[in-house]
């Protein structure tokens, strides 16, 4: 579904996350132990990485994401000090009707950089607000049907 989401508002995913055989699952990888998906938005040419999950797994994976921001090197500061990068928490979860909903948390960019005595401010994250899926589909078909009438004239 993120990956639908993604596309429908303009911005080109990819899946990060690998397959490891193991035994006798297979076992999921993320990129840099964090994230799921990796896009680029052509518009605004930010690049967005997101860890994706259901409203149960919503604080083990916002604790395991701050947990990193603490490592000596930590990839996930690393990456939000570049001008035009995000990092997304997506949570998914269904609402009274049995539709999809989704909800975006974003690591606030001010608090990547150090203090003036080097110590590391803790990274914290923000809702921002995004369309509905039902918003987002509708807006797909609305497309379409633009391009069906104009491939009919």
């Amino acid at each position: 579904m993120t990956l639908e989401y993604l596309r429908a508002n303009g911005k080109l995913p990819a899946i990060v996350e690998r397959l490891i055989p193991s035994k006798p699952f297979m076992q999921r990888k993320d990129l840099f132990g964090l994230f799921d998906i990796e896009y680029f938005d052509p518009i605004t040419d930010e690049t967005g990485y997101v860890q994706s999950t259901g409203h149960a797994g919503r604080s083990e994976h916002k604790k395991k994401m701050l947990a990193t921001a603490d490592e000596p090197v930590s990839i996930l500061r690393l990456i939000l000090r570049k001008p035009n990068a995000h990092a997304d928490l997506y949570t998914w979860r269904k609402n009274d009707r049995g539709r999809w909903e989704v909800t975006v948390e974003r690591v606030v960019k001010a608090n990547v950089l150090a203090l003036n005595d080097g110590s590391l401010q803790p990274l914290v994250f923000e809702e921002i607000g995004v369309p509905s899926m039902a918003a987002v589909r509708e807006k797909v078909r609305e497309e379409e049907r633009r391009v069906v009438r104009r491939l009919s004239k």
